[in-house]
C-alpha cells in the first residue's frame, strides 16, 4: 500500500469513524434488550468478584436466598458451583468493565464503537488488496457503513462489533503477513476475535480457503496456514481453559444454547440470511439460486461476457424484488416498530459477490474468489453449527453470520468495479434497498431502546430500593441499575414481600407489572404512578 492510498484511507476512516461516532453517541440511553442487561450484569461481576471468579451478582438476593426470583435465567447463563454465570464472553465483559468504571453508561458503547471503526478500516484494507483501487477500497467501507447492519452493531452495547473488526484484520493479516511472527499475529487476531463471537470458531474452513485461493497452492502456503492455525489455536485453548476453571464450560454460550435449542432440522437457520416474514414476492431461495446459476455460468468462458450480464440483471431484478417486499412488511407505519432481519434481506447488494466468475482481470478474480469463498463458506458454516435454533433475539440483519458482511461486500465491489457501464447502475437499486433497511432498523432501534430508557429513567426516580417486573426481560432492561436497586423477576413475590416487610422495608416499585394480585388483596397499596403509559408504580407495603 502506497503513501497515497495510505492517506485516502486513513481519511476516509477518520470521518467514517466520526459519523459513526455521532450516530453512537447520540443514541437513545437506553439498552436495546435482555441481552444488553445480561451482558451489564456480567460486567458488574467482574467489577465485584474479580476475573478469577466473575459471577453474577444479585442484590435481591438478600431477601430471595432460593433465587426463585433471579431475573438472568436460561439460557442467559450456566451454574457452577452453586453459581449463576453469564454466557458472554469475558473478552468483552472485562473490557466494559474498565469502560463502565470510567465512563459510565457511554464508556461501554466506545469498545463497540472502536470494534467498528476496525471492522470499517479492514474492509477497505482488504478491498485495496483486491481490486488495487482506492477510490473503490472507500467505496466497500462507505456500503459497509450505510448499507449494512455493521454500524449500528457498532453502536450498541454487545461484542458484535468488536469480533468483525478483530476477524477482519486477522484475515488482512493472512493477506499479508510474510514472516512467521506476522502469521502467529494473524492467527491470535483471528482467534482472539472467536473469544468475542464463538460462532467465529466456524470461521476455519473460511479462513483456510481465503488463505490457499488468496496465496495458492503451494508448500510455502501450507506452512502459513500451520502457522496462522497455531496463533488461533493457541489463544483460543487460554480462553477455554479459563472459561473451564471460572465457569465449568469451555464455551458456556454453546453450552447454553445447547441445552434449549435442538432444532429439527437446519432449515431453521434459514432465518438468518433472509427476513421469514414477508409476502407478496417470489420465493427469495429461487432468486439466489438463479443468481447463484448465473455465477457457475461465468466460469466457463465459452459464454459471451455479454449474455451473462444481462442473465445478471434479470436475477437482480427478480432478487430485489424479494428484498423490497421482505423490507416493505417491517418498514415503520405497518405494524409495531421491529427490526429488519436477515443477511440478505438488509444488505441485498450482497448477492452481487456470487459473481465474481465475471470479474476480468486474473489477479482481482482470484483474490476476489477467495473473498467471496471466505463469506460465502462462512455463512454456511454458521448456519450448519449454531445451536441457536431460533437465531434468536433482537437482529438487525443477521446477526450470528455479521462477520461475512465485509467479505461479500469486498467480492461484490470487485465486480461492480468490473460492471459494463450500462449494468454498473443498476447496482444501486440493491444497494439503495440496502440503505432503507439502514434506515428501518435505525429508527427500530431508537423507539426501542427509547422505551427502555423512559422505563430506566422513571424506575430510577423511584425512591424504592427494592423493583420487580413480570416480564422476562424487563429487569435486564433496568440493568444500569442493578448495582443500587434490589432488582427481582416478579415470579412469586410473597416471600420476598415478607422478608421485606420483617425487615423494615416500606415499599416497592413495579416495572411493567408483577404486584396487581397483592395489590387486589390489600398486602400493597399504591403511592404513585412515575411515568405516564403506567408502567412504572410505587407500591406500599402494607401487611
Amino acid at each position: 500500500m502506497g503513501a497515497t492510498d495510505r492517506r485516502a484511507i486513513n481519511w476516509a476512516t477518520g470521518l467514517l469513524a466520526l459519523a459513526m461516532a455521532v450516530m453512537t453517541f447520540t443514541g437513545p440511553r437506553g439498552l436495546l434488550g435482555g441481552d444488553e442487561g445480561v451482558k451489564l450484569i456480567q460486567t458488574f461481576g467482574v467489577l465485584e468478584y474479580g476475573l478469577d471468579d466473575p459471577r453474577l451478582p444479585y442484590p435481591a438476593g438478600e431477601f430471595d436466598p432460593t433465587e426463585r426470583n433471579q431475573p438472568v435465567v436460561a439460557p442467559h447463563v450456566v451454574i457452577h458451583d452453586g453459581h449463576r454465570y453469564g454466557i458472554y464472553p469475558i473478552t468483552f465483559t472485562a473490557a466494559s468493565a474498565v469502560a463502565w468504571r470510567v465512563g459510565g453508561f457511554w464508556g461501554l458503547h466506545v469498545l463497540p464503537w472502536l470494534g467498528g471503526v476496525l471492522a470499517v478500516l479492514m474492509t477497505m484494507r482488504l478491498a485495496l488488496l483486491v481490486t488495487g483501487d482506492r477510490r473503490w477500497a472507500i467505496a466497500a467501507g462507505v456500503a459497509v457503513v450505510v448499507a449494512s447492519p455493521v454500524a449500528i452493531y457498532a453502536a450498541l452495547f454487545n461484542e458484535h462489533a468488536p469480533a468483525v473488526g478483530l476477524f477482519l484484520a486477522g484475515v488482512v493479516g493472512c493477506a499479508t503477513a510474510t514472516s512467521r511472527n506476522g502469521q502467529l499475529a494473524a492467527g491470535a487476531t483471528l482467534g482472539l476475535a472467536a473469544t468475542f463471537r464463538p460462532e467465529l470458531i466456524a470461521a476455519i474452513p473460511a479462513v483456510a480457503w481465503f488463505v490457499v485461493a488468496y496465496h495458492g497452492a503451494s508448500r510455502a502456503t501450507l506452512h502459513r496456514v500451520s502457522w496462522i492455525g497455531l496463533g488461533a489455536g493457541a489463544v483460543l485453548a487460554a480462553f477455554c481453559l479459563y472459561n473451564v476453571a471460572t465457569t465449568g464450560a469451555a464455551l458456556p454460550g454453546v453450552t447454553a444454547n445447547r441445552a434449549i435449542n435442538q432444532p429439527r432440522n437446519r432449515m431453521v437457520m434459514m432465518r438468518l440470511l433472509f427476513e421469514p416474514r414477508f409476502h407478496g414476492a417470489p420465493p427469495p431461495l429461487v432468486a439466489l439460486a438463479l443468481t447463484l446459476a448465473v455465477g457457475a455460468l461465468a466460469w466457463w468462458r465459452r459464454i459471451p461476457r455479454p449474455w451473462l450480464w444481462r442473465a445478471a440483471v434479470v436475477t437482480g431484478a427478480l432478487w430485489c424484488w424479494c428484498a423490497a417486499a421482505a423490507l416493505a412488511r417491517v418498514a415503520p407505519g405497518i405494524g409495531p416498530f421491529r427490526t429488519a432481519t436477515g443477511l440478505f434481506s438488509t444488505a441485498p447488494f450482497l448477492i452481487i459477490a456470487a459473481l465474481v466468475g465475471l470479474v476480468p482481470d486474473a489477479t482481482t478474480r482470484r483474490r476476489a474468489v477467495a473473498t467471496a469463498g471466505a463469506g460465502w463458506l462462512l455463512t454456511l458454516a454458521v448456519c450448519a453449527t449454531s445451536p441457536d435454533g431460533q437465531a434468536g433475539g433482537l437482529q438487525f440483519g443477521g446477526r450470528h453470520v455479521l462477520a461475512a458482511v465485509p467479505l461479500l461486500t469486498v467480492a461484490a465491489i470487485a465486480v461492480v468495479r468490473a460492471m459494463p457501464r450500462w449494468t454498473a447502475a443498476l447496482a444501486a437499486v440493491p444497494a439503495a434497498l440496502a440503505v432503507w433497511a439502514t434506515v428501518q432498523n435505525v429508527r427500530a432501534w431508537h423507539v426501542i431502546a427509547g422505551h427502555n430508557q423512559a422505563l430506566t429513567e422513571a424506575a430510577a426516580r423511584s425512591p424504592s430500593k427494592d423493583l420487580c417486573s413480570n416480564f422476562f426481560w424487563g429487569p435486564e432492561v433496568l440493568a444500569p441499575l442493578w448495582m443500587e436497586r434490589r432488582i427481582s423477576l416478579a415470579d412469586d413475590m410473597a416471600g420476598p414481600l415478607d422478608r421485606m416487610r420483617a425487615a423494615g422495608v416500606t415499599e416497592i416499585t413495579q416495572v411493567l407489572g408483577g404486584l396487581e394480585g397483592f395489590a387486589r388483596t390489600g398486602r400493597l397499596a399504591p403511592i404513585e404512578t412515575l411515568d405516564a403509559k403506567r408502567n412504572v408504580i410505587r407500591y406500599r407495603i402494607v401487611r
